[in-house]
């Protein structure tokens, strides 16, 4: 198997067993990048050739001189053009942050490097965020790698779009409303968005704070599974400086296969899914029907409501997107590109509510949350398509915004989600479907997401 088809997992088991060299493995991403990203447009800021050469020649010597090593010894990472990574510029896609070099690194990008990731790129997103697309006016477009006249999500189409490619082992991307999960299943790869508070919301561009910590959150992406599983407890747990994040890391402990308890749901009353989709899903539900201790549709969420409830409540703010048109000024940015542009004109569509209605608004949440926990005592996992379709037409995902209320619940109730390709559509389109559990059981749906990937076969390599 090429190095850039196998799992990070399986690339630091060669590595530690020098039965591959980290300066071998670099080439071999440099190479790649070097072939498909004129096409994909997907890193837009990338650590010098010579410069990621030496750093992995470092992390060769280490294992020479029989130093300490860590989990992610010498692999190379992207991350996306959000989270402070020094020395890079990081955008977050708008025009006025075109030349913010970072002095310092975000807490899990630290993280990564402290346990011996090599961040090689900087990865594309939309404006700001809110777009389940990417394009903007600083680095252009970002296209699909299985087809370009498709977009590869948003807003961390960059990561997946590399990621699906081969051109980095794995990333960072951050999720507030499925921004993750979306490009993961535009893209055919896997991606967990965590437990809500699990990872630190701190080290953003231009800031951190406001009402994103408790919908956002980063997380990571690959081509396997099993990789998120490996990346997960190093990004997770109390950093001194996001005031929610506990002290602790998940230990990622899940319910054997064969006792689960499975609930699902398809029905999405703003955005029905599509044939194929539906296909997908049913030959996944009639597996774990073979594999788990119960399957059984469940009623207790609303996808339509609570889709369009996080969305009017967090992505529009209350305020018709006026905080996102005054981040702009504040950065220095004075013409939104299209793709934000598209946004702003939908979010002049939704509610304007004042003091006392967001106060309810709070109250309203609340009492969705507390529900939805109590009827999950009868069940370990949901699971649900991430999107109502494979991956869309760019330019069309602000008016089609509803077919994602599938990942918009979890950033509402604040579980974890996993994501993981299961099939594909008869033009060749990956189609992942969706595992979430309750607030802390972020080790069982990684666990139904790696048995599902067991079964279907998860990532394939696109054809770029």
């Amino acid at each position: 198997m090429e190095l850039n088809c196998q799992s990070a997992a399986q690339t630091i088991e060669a590595i530690k067993k020098k039965q591959v060299s980290c300066e071998e493995v670099m080439q071999a991403y440099l190479n790649r990048i070097e072939q498909i990203n004129p096409t994909l447009n997907a890193i837009v800021q990338q650590l010098d050739t010579e410069l990621a050469l030496k750093k992995a020649q470092q992390c060769d010597r280490d294992i020479a001189n029989n130093q300490p090593l860590g989990c992610l010894h010498g692999l190379p990472m992207t991350i996306k053009d959000h989270l402070k990574v020094k020395d890079f510029i990081v955008t977050r896609g708008t025009v006025g942050l075109r030349d913010n070099r970072c002095t310092e690194d975000a807490s899990i990008v630290a993280r990564l490097k402290a346990e011996g990731a090599i961040i090689i790129g900087i990865t594309n997103m939309p404006e700001l965020g809110p777009a389940f697309e990417t394009a903007n006016d600083v680095y252009g477009q970002t296209n699909n790698p299985y087809d370009v006249s498709k977009t590869p999500g948003g807003s961390s189409g960059g990561e997946a779009a590399i990621i699906a490619s081969g051109g980095a082992a794995a990333g960072i991307g951050t999720d507030g409303g499925g921004s993750i999960r979306v490009p993961a299943h535009f893209c055919g790869i896997a991606a967990h968005k965590p437990t809500q508070h699990l990872v630190s919301c701190t080290g953003n561009v231009p800031g951190d704070g406001g009402m994103g910590m408790m919908f956002y959150t980063p997380g990571p992406m690959a081509r396997y599974v099993e990789d998120l599983q490996l990346i997960l407890p190093v990004i997770s747990g109390w950093d001194n400086s996001d005031p929610f994040a506990p002290a602790v890391t998940p230990k990622l402990t899940h319910t054997p296969i064969e006792k689960l308890r499975v609930g699902y749901v398809l029905d999405n009353s703003l955005g029905e899914p599509d044939a194929e989709t539906v296909r997908v899903f049913k030959e996944v539900i009639s597996s774990l029907q073979q594999d788990c201790a119960s399957v059984n549709e469940i009623d207790f969420l609303n996808v339509g409501e609570l889709g369009k409830l996080l969305w009017e409540f967090y992505f529009c703010g209350g305020d018709q997107g006026l905080s996102f048109e005054q981040l702009l000024k504040h950065v220095g940015t004075t013409t939104p590109s299209p793709t934000l542009q598209r946004f702003l004109d939908g979010a002049k569509a939704s509610p304007v509510l004042n003091a006392n209605q967001i106060r309810a608004g709070f109250s309203k949440l609340d009492q969705i949350r507390m529900k939805a926990l109590q009827a999950m005592n009868n069940y370990d996992v949901i699971i649900s398509p991430v999107v109502s379709t494979p991956a869309k037409n760019h330019g069309s995902t602000q008016a089609e915004m509803y077919d994602m209320c599938y990942t918009m619940i979890y950033n509402l109730l604040g579980w974890p989600a996993s994501t993981v390709r299961c099939g594909h559509s008869k033009a060749g389109l990956p189609i992942g479907m969706q595992i979430a559990a309750k607030p802390w059981a972020d080790g069982e749906t990684l666990a139904v997401a790696k048995h599902l990937q067991d079964v279907f076969g998860g990532w394939k390599p696109p054809g770029i």
